[in-house]
């Protein structure tokens, strides 16, 4: 009877360098409103600050032994580990500044640099919203990290019989000190600048603001007109009505109404502190009861 015991080799021996990082987390501050304003609100933007940097390591390693390796051509094994790994030393961050940009509405304003994260800062701002969206981003930077590699002499990969070749064999890597690149954050926040709408739907004789939206469709239902108060609405002048429909009560369908059927003039009121000129649309078609339109406009 014959035992015939198989020498096993890794495939290949692969070696990965070890890595320095430094991360840094995303600027601190708020804004003092959030969602849909009307546009002309303040908007206060927070003092702007900055956390340190963290310098963190990777280690460089030779992976893919099968059965163990040795430190030198003699035939045993140092380890069964199929992984060598030697850890940073030294990780730390380098001596070199912060930076912080803050860009309001395509307004740029940047921080004076500085090696000490807590003196680079943006004071507390106020602008007023304009329009559509209103973003504030501020982008950061920090100093890079460093770590200290040892060296990695030549190891054998053994086999089951603790043997070793010059074939598979790893090279040997010298000491390193290892950068890592310019670390960076942002933060951004916005605010969405929209005109109030105004009817009187609930209150013949009052006209209200609707809820604030970026849609550019009244779905409303009005009270009851009266004698000298009629169905109506305010939209900027900026704005073109291009349509409205009229549901029929007895089939339950919207149909189409003609615009005409609605009396313009225009005013101005006081949105935010600013006179912005709006268009009054009244009903001019006799006295009508409860009505449900939808107004489409841009």
């Amino acid at each position: 009877m014959t035992l015939f015991t198989k020498e096993l080799w890794p495939g290949s021996l692969t070696f990965t360098e070890g890595t320095s990082k430094a991360t840094i987390s995303v600027p601190s501050f708020t804004l003092s409103s959030t969602g849909l304003v009307e546009v002309g609100t303040p908007i206060t933007i927070s003092d702007t600050t900055l956390s340190a940097a963290v310098a963190s390591s990777t280690p460089r390693k030779y992976s893919g032994f099968t059965y163990g390796y040795s430190a030198a051509n003699d035939n045993s094994k140092d380890s069964d580990n199929n992984t060598i790994t030697i850890n940073g030393s030294n990780v730390n961050l380098l001596e070199e500044n912060y930076t912080m940009t803050r860009l309001v509405n395509g307004e740029s304003e940047s921080a004076t640099p500085n090696t000490d994260h807590s003196a680079v800062t943006l004071e507390s701002k106020v602008f007023n919203a304009i329009e559509g969206s209103n973003t504030v981003k501020v982008d950061i930077t920090g100093p890079k990290a460093t770590a200290t590699f040892a060296s990695m002499p030549i190891y054998y990969a053994c086999s089951n019989l603790g043997k070793t070749s010059d074939e598979h064999k790893t090279v040997a890597k010298e000491n390193a000190t290892l950068n890592s690149i310019v670390p960076g954050n942002t933060k951004t926040l916005t605010v969405t600048g929209v005109y109030p709408y105004f009817t009187n739907k609930d209150n013949i004789t009052t006209f209200a603001k609707l809820p604030l939206s970026t849609s550019k469709l009244l779905d409303i239902t009005y009270v009851a007109e009266t004698a000298d108060n009629k169905h109506a609405f305010k939209l900027p002048s900026k704005f073109t009505v291009s349509s409205i429909t009229l549901l029929n009560t007895l089939n339950d369908k919207y149909e189409d109404y003609s615009i005409d059927r609605f009396t313009v003039t225009t005013e101005n009121i006081e949105v935010q502190g600013s006179q912005v000129e709006y268009k009054t649309y009244t009903r001019n078609d006799g006295i009508n009861g409860s009505s449900s339109f939808k107004i489409t406009f841009a």
